[in-house]
């Protein structure tokens, strides 16, 4: 009974580690790199996007949004928990580019249904993010985008009113990356 234990502990183990390490969270150095400018990419909004809205601060509408001169579109695995945690970094970056009016366009894949996603809203553990949350359901995102799923780290594009991309890089994965993006952010808002 003891032995049966001890290899259910060590399976377990085994296959937390394998899934943690299939999350799409890359290192500080690979996403430094990750940012380039790709005028000759467009991305391509996946049509079967569904919107969940788990906060009240989240009303501005989608048509907006999606016609915003500039936005962020970033991929997020809601199947993997520390890759949920990062939409607490993307709150904080909506906070800090809310007056250039450039909306984060969060969008969601899950194997679980998103009730992770939804039970960490539900519970305060994801701060109240001010967009609406665009669910994959149908796995559109990489299928209409292939050249994101090259880089892990590039799962993120800057892009404009058309959606030609005009950078590439997880800004909160990386200060370069970020900076990067604020410079365009900010000369966008000068003109």
């Amino acid at each position: 009974m003891k032995l049966e234990r001890r290899l259910y502990r060590v399976l377990y183990l085994f296959f937390t580690i394998c899934s943690l390490s299939n999350c799409n969270t890359g290192n500080k150095q690979s996403s430094d790199t990750a940012i380039s400018n790709k005028k000759s990419e467009k991305f391509t909004q996946p049509d079967s996007l569904i919107t969940y809205k788990p906060f009240a601060l989240t009303s501005l509408d989608s048509n907006k949004i999606f016609n915003s001169t500039l936005k962020i579109y970033s991929f997020i695995d809601a199947s993997c928990s520390s890759c949920l945690a990062s939409i607490n970094n993307w709150k904080l970056v909506a906070s800090e580019i809310k007056n250039y009016k450039v909306p984060i366009i969060l969008i969601v894949q899950s194997e679980d249904n998103f009730e992770l996603l939804k039970y960490l809203c539900e519970k305060k553990n994801i701060d109240n993010f001010p967009y609406p949350f665009y669910f994959d359901f149908k796995g559109q995102f990489f299928v209409r985008n292939k050249f994101l799923s090259r880089n892990k780290n590039g799962h993120t594009v800057l892009t404009d009113k058309n959606n030609n991309i005009i950078a590439s890089g997880d800004m909160t994965l990386s200060k370069k990356v970020k900076e990067q993006y604020m410079n365009i952010i900010k000369a966008n808002k000068a003109h």
